[in-house]
């Protein structure tokens, strides 16, 4: 029994990362340059040198293998890579975390103390205020 769930184990891993290696070259094969793309969105003009020096600082000017292990390495500790939007997850808890307070003081009580100024800037919608409306 315990061979055959050591052989198991051993197959799972194989096979987790052979979906790891297969994924990581899907991106690459995929066309797409993470760096052109950022950089067309921010709406600069952008030299030959700072597209170098950001593809040397998130490590795609070596190869890919070499991309590939360090990429894995990284993940084994926890560290899943530089997101392409930073700050999406924190921006949704909070617009969630204001939307749930706001619509909490219409269903209560008069005594509700909510100030939507505490809301990060995205949060003050026109759902929200209509919400805050309805309340009065």
């Amino acid at each position: 029994m315990r061979k055959y769930v050591v052989g198991r184990l051993l197959q799972l891993i194989l096979i987790l990362l052979i979906i790891t290696f297969l994924s990581f070259d899907m991106m690459r094969l995929a066309g797409s340059d993470a760096i052109l793309q950022k950089m067309e969105n921010t709406g600069m003009v952008v030299s030959q040198d700072m597209i170098d020096a950001a593809r040397a600082e998130l490590g795609l000017d070596k190869p890919f293998l070499t991309q590939y292990f360090v990429w894995l390495g990284n993940l084994l500790h926890g560290d899943m890579g530089t997101s392409y939007i930073s700050g999406l997850i924190s921006c949704i808890y909070f617009k969630i975390t204001c939307h749930l307070a706001a619509y909490g003081c219409v269903h209560r009580a008069d005594d509700c103390d909510f100030d939507p100024a505490w809301c990060p800037g995205g949060c003050k919608t026109e759902s929200m205020g209509g919400l805050l409306d309805a309340r009065d």
